[in-house]
């Protein structure tokens, strides 16, 4: 038996995968690293935030490359 109706549960154990400040963004892909970053997107929901203007971190273009691009392409074999 579920004790939850399941869009109960499923909100409660959904990650939030965004740091809510702007700036927190930047020593969590450090910490990270940024060659173990995939972008993702809900896209093509209506609310869809264009990851040019959603995703400001201040990165260089070889980083911003490789989290939008080379990732995906490397793990997935592209």
């Amino acid at each position: 038996m579920i004790p939850l109706r399941p869009g109960v549960t499923r909100h409660r154990g959904q990650p939030r995968a965004q740091p809510v400040q702007q700036n927190a963004r930047l020593p969590l892909i450090e910490w990270v690293g940024v060659d173990r970053l995939l972008f993702s997107s809900d896209y093509p929901h209506w609310d869809y935030d264009d990851a040019r203007y959603a995703f400001k971190t201040p990165l260089s273009e070889t980083e911003r490359g490789k989290i939008f691009n080379a990732n995906a392409r490397a793990v997935y074999k592209f």
